[in-house]
């Protein structure tokens, strides 16, 4: 699929949605690093830059032209606000009732990792922003607490949502891993509607029961339980066997009543995402002699326009692409 795609519409797109934040040169080098970066088997610069669609002979000419596109600032701020408008205003533009969001984290190269907000797209998600940090940074006291990075990361994808999809109600979802009574008080406070799995160990108090969930020995929906012996935050529970992982039982808490067994399940799609740009993308083959922050951070946003744009305007390819690729659905 990646050989065969009109470079024209990229192009176009691309234009149509950064030419207020991108200068003419930069504009151009955008698109034509997008089209490079799909084209290429693995994520290093001098194959991306051997995909270069310029009319430039030299190798070295076309990687000289690429690192100094990537050396050179970007407004990453504004250009992710116009990817998320692009975004969910072609996928949700249609659609009625809640706007899915999947958050989680993946890691990238040199200790980075990058906290990731995706809408589920077929049996895949598209990434439409993203924070990256060290825990190196979080020791040094760049951050106070992982806590401080994931409430401003949410802070600021909830309110470009707010922007783009006012009428709309926006949940997300979460693995395990952000699973904390402070993040769900704070979830509440904002007025954000979520759904996360939590740890078995996990307290609560429902239906005359009074203890750890792991020991609970029920099945099924159950509405007004209190989460954490201490905090008692009010979710709706639910509670599964996957048959097949009969030992690790799925528990669900969320703050909306209706659906969230088969509204978790979209989660997975977040994982195939970041199979698809470490994998199909080579974002785990990349190699830089300058691994500074700021240079990862842009060309993890070329990555994710790049690959968001090949599903979204090549949508029927991708979707028997996916199927190819997909052996986990």
């Amino acid at each position: 699929m990646k050989n065969r795609v009109d470079p024209g519409r990229i192009v176009c797109t691309i234009e149509e949605n950064f030419k207020g934040e991108l200068s003419k040169p930069k504009l151009r080098n955008l698109a034509l690093t997008t089209i490079a970066i799909g084209k290429s088997r693995k994520l290093r610069i001098n194959e991306i830059a051997r995909h270069l669609p310029v009319d430039v002979r030299h190798q070295k000419s076309r990687q000289t032209r690429l690192l100094r596109f990537l050396g050179s600032a970007l407004p990453l701020f504004m250009m992710t606000f116009s990817w998320i408008r692009f975004v969910l205003s072609t996928v949700y533009v249609s659609a009625t009732g809640k706007a899915m969001f999947l958050i989680d984290e993946t890691d990238l190269i040199d200790g980075y990792k990058a906290l990731v907000a995706s809408i589920p797209f077929r049996k895949r998600a598209i990434p439409i922003a993203f924070t990256i940090y060290t825990h190196q940074q979080i020791r040094d006291m760049v951050y106070r607490s992982k806590n401080d990075i994931v409430w401003n990361f949410m802070d600021g994808v909830h309110e470009m949502i707010q922007r783009v999809l006012p009428e709309r109600e926006a949940v997300f979802i979460f693995d395990r891993g952000f699973a904390s009574v402070k993040f769900m008080k704070y979830m509440n406070h904002m007025g954000m509607r979520f759904i996360m799995r939590v740890p078995r160990s996990s307290g609560i108090q429902v239906a005359g029961y009074s203890g750890k969930l792991k020991a609970f020995g029920q099945t099924g929906y159950f509405r007004d339980t209190l989460y954490h012996k201490q905090e008692q935050v009010k979710v709706s529970l639910f509670c599964a066997v996957d048959k097949s992982h009969a030992d690790d039982p799925m528990f669900i808490v969320s703050n909306i009543d209706d659906g969230i067994g088969m509204l978790y399940r979209l989660r997975m799609r977040i994982e195939e995402a970041f199979r698809d740009m470490k994998s199909l993308f080579g974002f785990r083959h990349l190699v830089l002699k300058n691994s500074e922050q700021s240079r990862v951070e842009r060309i993890l946003m070329l990555v994710i326009i790049g690959m968001g744009l090949l599903f979204i305007l090549f949508e029927k390819s991708g979707y028997r692409w996916s199927k190819y690729y997909n052996t986990s659905c």
